[in-house]
């Protein structure tokens, strides 16, 4: 899981077009572009925010997928919890039962955060489609209704 996970993010790294060329800063601003679903004054995290958006998991993946990962892990964790109580290893069951407890709270909120989080990166996306430069002033126009 962890190679798979690894090779996802260094994928969707390039594909958003973030390189190694990429300056750190830039790269946390484009993420709290993403994070918020509002552009920002800086045109280069705006671009930069609209690739990780096209090549997110939200986007790649789909929710009921990452749900079903979850509560299969959860599923799997509960068991091992049971068998290591009747085996009577204590150890044993703190530790499954921490990863069990994981497994269930990210099984009940991966739907609804994967669900924001694929708002956000079509409303950044759709951002790139616009004539206008990505800004705060391009993105609030269509958010807002003009009072003239």
């Amino acid at each position: 899981m962890g190679a798979l996970f690894a090779d996802k993010v260094r994928r969707t790294s390039a594909d958003a077009g973030v390189g190694p060329e990429t300056e750190p800063a830039r790269l946390r601003a484009a993420k709290r572009v993403l994070q918020r679903g509002e552009p920002t004054d800086d045109a280069e995290a705006n671009r930069l925010a609209v690739g990780l958006a096209r090549s997110s998991p939200e986007v790649s993946v789909s929710p009921k997928f990452t749900v079903t990962v979850f509560v299969c892990g959860a599923v799997l964790q509960w068991s091992q919890v049971v068998v290591a109580v009747a085996v009577g290893h204590a150890g044993r069951t703190i530790l499954f039962g921490v990863f069990a407890v994981f497994c269930t709270v990210l099984a009940a909120t991966a739907y609804p955060l994967h669900k924001r989080g694929l708002r956000r990166s079509e409303r950044i996306s759709a951002l790139l489609d616009q004539d206008e430069p990505v800004t705060p002033a391009a993105g609030d126009a269509g958010d807002r209704p003009h009072h003239h």
